[in-house]
């Protein structure tokens, strides 16, 4: 197992291809957020030269149009976990908790917010995607 910080898709990239010089054999990456997702993802098409193996993949939070691209385009995205779907779906879920907040919903016992969370693969990306157009 190997870890490597990777905050924006550039330093994934970087940190990813540092991962595949030690451990050519890697299949699988996790990732916190898009942008390490995106970095990983491209190391892995071009140490692949773009053809992906079936046992190799990326899974990540988040959901950016960019990963909806990765997982529809054969690409190493394999899945991501991410909040209400689309931009506009997020969009939505803020406004709404904006509003609650300046109606006073949340007190002093009621301060932790839950947000649903939406397992994102290739059957439900294309429906995500053109919220983000």
């Amino acid at each position: 197992m190997a870890q490597q910080p990777g905050l924006d898709a550039n330093q994934a990239l970087t940190s990813m291809e540092t991962i595949l010089q030690k451990y050519p054999d890697c299949k699988v990456v996790c990732s916190i957020g898009g942008g390490g997702n995106i970095g990983a993802n491209e190391a892995l098409m071009t140490a692949t030269g773009g053809t992906i193996p079936e046992d190799m993949g990326v899974f990540a939070t988040d959901g950016t149009k960019e990963q909806m691209e990765s997982l529809l385009g054969d690409e190493a995205t394999r899945g991501v976990i991410g909040f209400e779907g689309s931009y506009i779906d997020v969009a939505n879920t803020v406004a709404s908790l904006y509003a609650r907040t300046l109606n006073n919903e949340f007190d002093e016992s009621n301060k932790i917010i839950y947000r649903n969370t939406n397992r994102i693969t290739t059957e439900n990306a294309q429906k995500i995607l053109e919220g983000m157009q």
